[in-house]
């Protein structure tokens, strides 16, 4: 997709943007005959494309990933966006976001995201 494409769907309103991925998920569960499911995380993202799957599809299988190494990065996010007054620099907790942003970090480096 060009840049100027990509311009043109981001300006669309919401309800158009719903409309396509609807569509989107009718062709891809029409193209494999329904035999699909959604795998999600509970992130927000696949969240949000299980709601709309099942929009289209209520009965679609799900799987859910455990992923919690994302977790625990969500969650050293929210305290220090959140809460930086209740950590205090050399504390258990101030050490624990620390090494889960590091081993989040290298696992990221190992996956190549």
């Amino acid at each position: 997709m060009k840049k100027y494409q990509l311009a043109q769907k981001q300006s669309l309103p919401f309800n158009k943007k719903l409309e396509m991925s609807q569509r989107r998920i009718e062709q891809w569960y029409n193209h494999f005959n329904g035999n699909v499911y959604i795998s999600y995380s509970g992130g927000l993202d696949s969240e949000v494309l299980l709601h709309l799957a099942r929009s289209v599809y209520p009965s679609l299988p799900a799987v859910f990933i455990n992923t919690p190494l994302e977790w625990l990065q969500r969650l050293a996010k929210f305290l220090t966006d959140e809460h930086p007054e209740k950590i205090k620099e050399g504390s258990v907790v101030d050490n624990a976001i620390r090494l889960i942003q590091e081993v989040y970090c290298k696992a990221e480096e190992n996956l190549g995201s």
